[in-house]
């Protein structure tokens, strides 16, 4: 037999012998099989489905390792796993965002699907070292970013270009050259985000 709980979430089964076994399902939540032993009421606790949320990196598509998955009706902050992925108890129409160092938020909508993908957009910062005074480009110059939690380095191209990906929201960029006055710049990452650094040109003056 079969039936339907009340707005209470009452029910009432009629001629159940002891050590039947009672199935128990509702939209949202995770089915339920319990064995009745003659008690009465026989109240059983649902747990809310849970769907597969898979992190992914926007650009090379591999799985993002300990980001966070946050469901924002009720809450609950779940991790991602060493494969990119986390499940999460969630409703149809409920917002789901994801974050994860180095990387832009992004946010859905669940629709209702089994397994749901979001890929998150690397922040990255990229640009151009130049000579003050001839404004020419600057090749083959070191430039060392800084963080909270990473030193990384990179040289300048022949078009005096450079990049940075995957990098905090805030960094520091330390370039120190031959020939040129130090600078340390303060700069916020994007997607990408494009700095140029200017180099003041070392002038020795003297008496001849």
């Amino acid at each position: 037999q079969q039936t339907e709980t009340d707005a209470k979430g009452r029910y009432s089964l009629a001629g159940v012998a002891p050590q039947a076994d009672v199935f128990i399902h509702a939209a949202g939540y995770e089915k339920r099989e319990v064995a009745w032993k003659g008690e009465s009421p026989l109240d059983v606790a649902l747990e809310r489905e849970r769907i597969v949320v898979w992190l992914r990196d926007d650009q090379s598509g591999l799985p993002i390792v300990g980001g966070a998955v946050h469901a924002i009706a009720s809450g609950a902050t779940h991790q991602t796993s060493r494969w990119g992925m986390a499940l999460v108890a969630l409703n149809p129409g409920e917002t789901l965002r994801a974050s994860a160092d180095g990387y832009a938020d992004a946010e859905l909508t669940y629709d209702g699907r089994k397994q749901v993908y979001l890929f998150l957009k690397p922040y990255a910062i990229q640009g151009t070292a130049r000579d003050a005074l001839t404004e020419d480009t600057i090749p083959d110059l070191r430039i060392t970013l800084r963080s909270h939690d990473q030193v990384r380095m990179t040289m300048t191209d022949q078009d005096g270009v450079f990049r940075f990906s995957h990098v905090p929201l805030t960094s520091t960029l330390v370039i120190t050259a031959g020939g040129y006055i130090s600078l340390t710049q303060v700069v916020t990452a994007g997607l990408p985000a494009t700095v140029t650094l200017t180099l003041e040109p070392l002038i020795y003056k003297g008496v001849y």
